[in-house]
């Protein structure tokens, strides 16, 4: 094309931009596609930067380069960004409000692309106040969702359920069809990912069916694709084939790109079913398709899925070819799951062969995975976002030491007035000795009164917090955190609470809950840990906060025991249930390791402890079974030749990776 054809098309497709954008201003998609097309001619990002060289408005200016943050997400994550920020400045000098709130929208977009969910988060809240402050509908849920989103990312699910239930009041307003259907996805992703696959269950058929009324064939096969994997948690395989197949089929009709990854689910699914060579037959197939779009992170897991399959069917030699190609991959792409997956297959596959020089070396290559992997800038920056949530917690507890702490003020201003009014009436009245005597025998009184509510308080004060960070609390005021080295973390859940919510009263829920959390209680106290907190129907206890020098076996040891000893009381109350007491079943989850501990807040304090190890205990409860204690490879390590430990091998934990997870059985014999 030569210089005035080039410059004709630009001409044109200025006038094209500018005309469309004030007869549809207020249709932005439309216009942004109008808008696109004009610059067909001169293909993509290149025809679009031509045009942002020319004399156009402001708003197409930052229509163009919305579509040139869109455009540039699948190739350069921090163009998109850059491009995104430029149109949020232009937004601002006009004081177009929804164009800013869109791409700011954008911007979350990208850092959510690279797994930076701060700032994801702090974009996305500010487009979120944009939008609210035009009262925009679509954008304040589309945002809600979104943020929603963010939490179930993080393993704050919790949080995700409140924002996307929001978004469901705010869509159902509104009939906003479409929207209620991504809600109602996203809400039984995050059950799903609380391991309450019947709820997930509940949302995704909800889901499915708005996406039918909708006809929206990718929600469709997105959501059968998730039920698959509920389905198959549960060991309902004849229904995870069956919707593993409808996603299947949309996917290939549609030749949409994530064909690849239901390929490589379906693989799983039959490899879980014992189908080896089928499942071969899937994850070649994943991959072939992988390779023609040259997507390298679904060429990566069909390549980790082959190299199971293989091991499984026990050809150890073309597992480890598999192995060895999803390395080779995985290294290109950068450190993921997916890597550690398959340096954990490798090893295992040299381990079977026997060949030591290979299995030493790969070894060392997993070790150097996992550092990377478990970045602790990463780990600390998504644990702030884990446990926010947390924040709120024992209010009920720490308000009672708050009122009587209240209470003791009060008494002790009174006392000071009775005894200066004492000491007034004897100077004035000396004479009066036995009115005196009196007096003073009624400010003893009042001092005894004080006391023992001094004693009361400090009683309560220190069966919320550990003594030592009581007496640091009572003396200064304050609490400097600590990192405690060698401390075990247990977490409790009863098994499927919401559903026992919802037939049984109010009361017998708490009174239940106020039954099994006192039991709990003293089994703690007996075997030297500290109760943390309670959430729910959760219960988090901790070892070796009280004294920085305690033996880290020991410390595991009595946490383990405490945990058997909660499980013995849970199925005793199971056989011989009290009258009005609910027999629910429990999963306990155990890991080990450095936690950070202290106190927060000013009005209502309270004490909690951090780290990636209270992490990887909760993950460890919510990929346990009723009535089991799943702990960590830590604990196995220490406690292997004191306790009875079953090997379940190594589970795929959401944000962790690949951990290997252990059931304990029983005590093996005391120390």
């Amino acid at each position: 094309m030569n210089d005035t054809n080039q410059k004709k098309h630009l001409i044109f497709a200025v006038h094209s931009y500018q005309y469309t954008i004030m007869v549809y201003r207020t249709f932005r998609a439309l216009c942004t596609s109008i808008l696109f097309l004009a610059c067909v001619t001169l293909s993509s990002q290149d025809s679009i930067l031509q045009v942002l060289k020319t004399e156009i408005d402001d708003t197409t200016r930052i229509d163009l380069l919305g579509e040139l943050s869109n455009n540039y997400l699948n190739i350069n994550i921090d163009s998109s960004i850059m491009y995104a920020q430029k149109a949020v400045e232009i937004a601002e000098k006009i004081s177009d409000t929804e164009r800013k709130a869109y791409m700011l929208k954008q911007i979350g977009i990208g850092y959510y692309y690279q797994g930076e969910f701060v700032p994801t988060l702090d974009f996305w809240q500010s487009s979120l106040k944009e939008f609210e402050s035009i009262n925009h509908p679509k954008g304040i849920s589309n945002m809600l969702s979104n943020i929603g989103s963010v939490y179930n990312s993080t393993g704050d699910y919790i949080t995700s359920i409140d924002y996307h239930l929001r978004t469901i009041r705010i869509a159902e307003e509104h009939d906003d069809q479409f929207r209620i259907a991504t809600a109602l996805q996203n809400l039984g992703a995050a059950y799903s990912n609380m391991s309450e696959y019947k709820k997930a269950e509940e949302y995704y058929v909800e889901a499915l069916a708005k996406c039918e009324e909708l006809d929206y064939k990718k929600g469709i096969a997105t959501i059968t694709m998730n039920l698959s994997e509920v389905y198959r948690n549960i060991n309902e395989f004849d229904k995870a084939s069956q919707n593993m197949a409808i996603a299947k089929e949309i996917f290939e009709e549609m030749n949409d790109p994530s064909l690849p990854e239901v390929l490589i689910a379906s693989s799983d699914l039959l490899l879980k079913r014992g189908n080896y060579n089928q499942s071969i037959v899937e994850a070649k197939r994943g991959f072939d398709i992988a390779s023609e779009n040259k997507s390298k992170s679904f060429m990566q897991r069909a390549l980790l899925t082959l190299g199971n399959a293989h091991m499984a069917s026990g050809n150890l030699n073309q597992a480890k070819s598999s192995y060895s190609q999803s390395i080779v991959l995985g290294e290109e792409i950068g450190v993921n799951v997916d890597l550690q997956e398959a340096y954990v297959g490798i090893v295992d596959v040299y381990k079977r062969l026997g060949d030591n020089n290979n299995l030493i070396s790969a070894q060392g290559e997993l070790i150097k995975v996992n550092e990377q992997f478990y970045n602790q800038a990463n780990k600390e920056s998504i644990s702030n976002l884990q446990l926010e949530f947390d924040l709120e917690k024992r209010e009920t507890e720490l308000a009672l030491v708050n009122a009587d702490n209240e209470i003791k003020s009060e008494q002790i201003a009174k006392a000071q007035l009775q005894r200066n009014s004492l000491f007034a009436i004897a100077g004035l009245l000396s004479l009066l000795l036995l009115g005196t005597l009196f007096l003073y025998r009624f400010s003893q009184k009042k001092n005894k009164v004080i006391s023992e509510e001094r004693g009361r308080s400090d009683r309560l004060l220190k069966n919320i917090l550990p003594e030592e960070t009581a007496e640091e609390l009572k003396e200064n005021g304050v609490v400097v955190p600590k990192r405690h080295q060698n401390s075990t973390v247990l977490f409790t859940d009863f098994v499927n609470f919401s559903g026992m919510a919802e037939v049984n009263s109010p009361e017998t829920l708490v009174s239940s809950i106020d039954y099994y959390y006192r039991a709990f209680d003293k089994i703690v106290e007996a075997n030297g840990l500290e109760k943390i907190k309670t959430i729910g129907d959760a219960y988090m206890c901790a070892g070796g906060l009280r004294n920085e020098a305690s033996d880290y076996s020991q410390t595991s040891q009595n946490t383990l025991t405490a945990a058997i000893d909660i499980l013995d009381f849970v199925r005793k109350t199971n056989i011989d249930t009290p009258a009005d007491v609910i027999p629910f079943q429990i999963r306990i989850g155990i890991d080990s390791g450095p936690v950070v501990a202290g106190v927060v807040g000013q009005s209502k304090f309270q004490y909690d402890i951090w780290g990636d190890t209270v992490n990887i205990a909760a993950r460890m409860e919510a990929n346990s079974e009723p009535n089991k204690i799943n702990v960590s490879e830590p604990i196995f390590n220490s406690l292997r030749d004191k306790f009875d430990f079953l090997y379940r091998g190594t589970i795929d934990v959401k944000n962790k990776g690949a951990l290997k997870m252990y059931f304990c059985n029983s005590i093996l014999h005391q120390a």
